[in-house]
């Protein structure tokens, strides 16, 4: 007699948008997630000196408050940092804009202090910007789990200006997760690979 498939319990994003060109939408997107008024936003240097501009001017326009913090690297010395100054902040939400350190970091340091955290992704050659899993260094690299992004937000024609070897790690991170799949034909995925998988399904 066949076993019955085990529960499996997945944690995902409330709202997702994906368009191109349309990051100026940003703040009505985070408006529109819990009435925002404030947010605390995580990110590396190169992509706030891209992105910053238009963020601010789509959050002002919005009403939306913000304070910006640069994640240079993700040792734990440096989110705890980030992490103390955001405490004492009024935000409403934590923002993680880039390629998947600063994301990791939003996901920690929100999940640490109960606030809501959005991912915004500059590049597609992170798995995590739509998962709860979190990869820190301390003495060694290590993961852990910490909570989906209540939305996630993202703009095609930022992530196309990432760089090439962006792109290449996201067919090396395809290819992986094609052989993870026990596939009998194209047609033939099965269903506990997919819900296991979904988190990183709705970043491919």
């Amino acid at each position: 007699m066949k076993k019955p498939m085990r529960s499996h319990t997945m944690e995902l994003p409330r709202r997702i948008v994906v368009g191109e060109k349309n990051i100026d939408g940003i703040g009505k997107f985070l408006k529109s997630l819990k009435n925002t008024k404030e947010v605390s936003i995580i990110s590396g240097n190169h992509v706030k000196k891209i992105v910053q501009k238009k963020i601010n001017r789509s959050l002002s326009a919005s009403k939306i408050k913000n304070t910006w913090y640069l994640a240079n690297n993700n040792q734990l010395k440096t989110i705890y940092k980030i992490e103390k100054k955001i405490r004492q902040s009024k935000n409403d939400l934590i923002v993680g804009i880039g390629g998947g350190r600063s994301v990791d970091i939003a996901k920690m340091i929100g999940f640490d202090i109960g606030k809501p955290f959005v991912s915004v992704p500059t590049s597609a050659s992170h798995d995590g910007i739509a998962s709860p899993f979190v990869s820190i260094k301390g003495e060694k690299p290590h993961s852990m789990v910490a909570t989906a992004p209540l939305g996630v937000f993202v703009d095609v024609d930022i992530i196309k200006k990432a760089p090439k070897n962006y792109l290449q790690v996201v067919v090396v991170i395809l290819w992986q997760k094609l052989l993870q799949y026990e596939i009998g034909s194209l047609a033939e995925i099965k269903l506990v690979n997919i819900m296991e998988d979904t988190p990183l399904i709705l970043h491919q």
